[in-house]
């Protein structure tokens, strides 16, 4: 709780999310280009793999209560 009595894990939950999103529409922009993904992730405890068709996050997400934890997977189509 903050001075004011609200919880903002909700709102760092979804922070936390969107950037790693935003970081996976970057890379699969990236593999549709042709090109390699940035592995590396702004989060601290995640990274990112390609596998030639699948873009994943290392770890869940966090989401706000009472939600459960998402992965961060996407299937990648070429361009061909």
């Amino acid at each position: 709780m903050n001075e004011v009595g609200t919880d903002l894990s909700s709102v760092w939950h979804r922070a936390f999310r969107y950037r790693a999103e935003r970081e996976a529409t970057a890379n699969a922009l990236r593999v549709r280009e042709g090109r390699s993904i940035e592995a590396k992730s702004r989060c601290s405890d995640g990274a990112w793999t390609f596998d030639g068709t699948t873009l994943r996050f290392t770890r869940e997400i966090a989401t706000a209560q009472p939600d459960n934890p998402m992965p961060l997977i996407l299937r990648v189509k070429s361009s061909e």
